[in-house]
């Protein structure tokens, strides 16, 4: 089902949504365990005994319900699919196999920057209770470049232990040439 869902979203231009392949999935998923779950609980009468299972369980073989529950997965999700507004043609580009190769710049759907243009009513309306104020921005960026000195000494840090390696590593080397011709003679 999933694969399903990948390749009919990459073929389908604009209209399978992400919310149409959840939507599917859950209910194939809901539909499948429930199924599961009355064949599980009927069981299988023994020989001689009056089956007497629903007839959904008794008349219905496994794969046969795996072909019905695929076909009511992507029944949901088309029409999920459908009842969600579609993506605009601005964030498909180079993702679809329509547009596989256009050369049109491709906009992210959860752009930041997109978000942040948009004021949210419901949060500039609001007060905050407990309001503390502001911090001078000349004390932000003087702590802002504290952590900078810290930095630098971690690199010349770090520059001096590579040093260190390199001279070791060398040493090694000597060494080991020195064991060869030790052993040679």
């Amino acid at each position: 089902m999933f694969l399903f869902c990948e390749k009919i979203s990459l073929t389908w231009r604009q209209r399978i949504r992400n919310k149409g392949a959840f939507a599917g999935l859950m209910v194939g998923l809901v539909v499948g365990a429930s199924w599961f779950v009355v064949t599980l609980a009927y069981g299988v009468p023994s020989c001689g005994e009056e089956d007497t299972r629903p007839a959904i369980v008794t008349s219905l073989h496994y794969l046969y319900f795996g072909m019905l529950l695929f076909g009511i997965s992507v029944i949901v999700i088309v029409v999920v699919s459908l009842l969600t507004k579609p993506i605009e043609e601005k964030h498909l580009y180079r993702l679809t196999f329509w547009t596989r190769y256009s050369d049109e710049p491709r906009e992210d759907i959860d752009d930041m920057e997109a978000r942040n243009k948009e004021p949210r009513e419901d949060i500039d309306d609001m007060e905050a209770p407990n309001e503390e104020p502001r911090e001078d921005i000349d004390d932000m960026e003087a702590r802002n470049k504290e952590p900078r000195e810290d930095i630098d000494v971690k690199e010349a840090r770090n520059k001096k232990l590579r040093e260190d390696i390199v001279n070791m590593e060398a040493e090694n080397k000597k060494q080991r040439e020195d064991i060869d011709d030790m052993a040679i003679r």
